[in-house]
């Protein structure tokens, strides 16, 4: 575990939470990148999967349902990084129950 805190501290604190989830849950890389705030539930400790981001042929993102009923879901994170995720929810995410959770510098 504590390797996996040092690589995403490596990495920088906007996408510290990125590198974690994809560590220590089942999300594939569309499903972690899709998630807007209603999705993250605190006291439940959970990610529900309620899309996937996919690229279009000219490289700009959109979402997708996913590819079965059975792809929605909720999945579980560890209470360890509690405070990762209300951190990077009070200052990296876009604002608004419906704000993507993750989003680059420039707010895309």
């Amino acid at each position: 575990m504590t390797e996996v805190f040092a690589l995403a501290d490596s990495i920088g604190p906007r996408y510290r939470l990125l590198v974690l989830l994809a560590a220590f849950t089942t999300l594939r890389f569309g499903e972690l990148t899709a998630p807007r705030r209603r999705d993250i539930d605190l006291e439940a400790l959970t990610v529900t999967v309620r899309r996937a981001q996919a690229e279009l042929q000219d490289g700009r993102p959109f979402d997708k349902a996913p590819k079965s009923a059975a792809g929605m879901r909720s999945v579980s994170f560890p209470a360890e990084l509690l405070d990762a995720v209300t951190h990077h929810l009070e200052h990296f995410a876009a604002p608004g129950r419906e704000g993507h959770v993750f989003v680059g510098p420039q707010g895309g």
